[in-house]
């Protein structure tokens, strides 16, 4: 299941937040939902010797100034954000470039974090390592004048791209439910999640 799954189902463990402007404290979003986008990109792929210009989406949330998402222990739940092999994609919806950050905090305290500047075009950012194992994961949009950031969670893959990555004879993926669930994250409505850069050999 991914995040904006879990926020659909308002889930605690993953929560948006915005900052009350006359007490300065966090408070939950009223209607986080609406805050749904995506963006589509482009990109070329290789099928043999053949190359094909395709669209994938990336789906995510539009953030404005003074608002963040807190994904509680990510690092126990999510352990490829702990070791550093996250990502998330970035760009600026506005006229600026605004910044934002990605940190980890354990019992209210930050701790290891990147800061990235939003620009017009879609870019793929990591998520920095931590050595702890209990800690949350905050993506921050600091107060700052006009900010207005896709924050893109995950992207669902085009066809041409997902044959790139089904290198093993014979492979099936979405024909058999109970052969994708075996291998795979599913949703509830079917849709098969392939982790980045993952290679389906069976």
């Amino acid at each position: 299941m991914n995040l904006l799954e879990l926020i659909t189902k308002n889930d605690p463990n993953v929560q948006v937040q915005a900052l009350a402007p006359t007490s300065k404290t966090w408070i939950a979003h009223e209607a986080p939902k609406a805050l749904f986008s995506k963006i589509s990109q482009s990109h070329i792929s290789r099928i043999s010797w053949r190359i094909k210009f395709a669209r994938s989406q990336v789906r995510g949330l539009v953030l404005r100034s003074g608002m963040r998402i807190v994904i509680a222990q990510a690092a126990k739940f999510w352990p490829n954000f702990a070791r550093g092999e996250g990502a998330f994609w970035l760009q600026s919806i506005g006229a600026t470039e605004p910044r934002a950050t990605i940190y980890w905090a354990r019992n209210g305290a930050p701790e290891a974090g990147t800061e990235y500047i939003a620009t017009a075009k879609l870019r793929q950012i990591a998520v920095p390592a931590t050595a702890s194992n209990d800690s949350d994961l905050i993506i921050e949009i600091p107060p700052q004048k006009g900010a207005k950031i896709f924050w893109g969670v995950h992207r669902v893959l085009d066809r041409n791209v997902l044959y790139t990555r089904c290198i093993g004879e014979g492979v099936e993926v979405g024909v058999d439910p109970e052969a994708d669930r075996r291998r795979f994250t599913v949703s509830a409505g079917g849709v098969v999640v392939i982790g980045k850069g993952a290679q389906v050999t069976d």
